[in-house]
């Protein structure tokens, strides 16, 4: 009485090709070893930490879309390669549920990006009716002169200049509402704190009004990101961020040296 042993199963060069790639995919992912912090800062204030989150569902979506297309990539590449000289996919005219779904899909997915976008520059856009601090900020050929209108406990505006021989700090109190009134001397000039992840034109003619509410302390750089001419890059300042109290004392003791 014979038998026959059963031969051992043997994979597919396609499934042998598709392991070889995941497995490479996944070395490369444990070798990165990095966080992603989707290119930007997570806001070192209300506004900017709205920005973030906005920006984080952006670089979601996208790489969904990028996941979903590498994989019909991948997969007409395994699935459709020419077996034979005389070997060709099963040719279609048309598919109308998959030309709806690839019409019907993008356009769903940008009107609900286009929905959040429009939430959160209304809410970033929003100026507070009784803010705890006011300030104009004036940007000129190559500095900002900073002024702290009417401050609480002083008798009199306290102003500040930075200039490309003194990079000023001017400082705001954690967690209240500062209220900026942002104009220019001369030329279009940028108010931009990168940690804020906020950035608002200094326009001639025009007054942009908005409010910075801080979440993190420290000390900020800032500077003009839009090229204004020749020291444009010397137009840098700080920004520092601390407890109200420790404002206050700030504030008196700037009052009380310009005098």
């Amino acid at each position: 009485m014979s038998t026959s042993a059963s031969a051992p199963s043997r994979a597919t060069p396609g499934r042998r090709r598709l392991g070889r790639a995941g497995l490479l995919g996944a070395l490369a992912l444990a070798l990165s070893g990095c966080t992603y912090n989707f290119e930007n800062y997570t806001g070192a204030t209300t506004q900017g930490h709205q920005i973030f989150k906005l920006f984080q569902g952006f670089d979601i979506t996208a790489l969904a879309v990028g996941v979903f297309v590498w994989a019909l990539i991948f997969w007409c590449i395994l699935a459709y390669r020419r077996k034979n000289p005389d070997h060709w996919p099963r040719q279609t005219r048309y598919n109308m549920p998959w030309e709806v779904a690839y019409t019907t899909i993008p356009i769903l997915i940008v009107a609900v990006l286009f929905g959040y976008t429009v939430v959160t520059e209304n809410s970033v856009d929003a100026v507070a009716a009784n803010p705890s601090n006011h300030m104009s900020i004036q940007a000129f050929q190559w500095g900002w002169r900073f002024t702290y209108d009417n401050p609480p406990g002083s008798t009199r505006p306290v102003t500040l200049l930075s200039d490309p021989n003194h990079y000023a700090t001017f400082e705001i109190p954690l967690n209240e509402v500062t209220q900026v009134d942002l104009t220019t001397a001369d030329v279009i000039h940028e108010f931009d704190v990168p940690r804020f992840d906020f950035q608002r034109y200094a326009q001639s003619g025009i007054e942009n009004t908005f409010d910075l509410t801080p979440t993190q302390t420290g000390t900020y750089i800032g500077r003009c990101a839009q090229f204004c001419g020749l020291h444009h890059d010397l137009m840098i300042f700080y920004v520092k961020v601390v407890q109200p109290a420790t404002f206050q004392t700030w504030l008196q003791s700037q009052e009380r040296s310009s005098t």
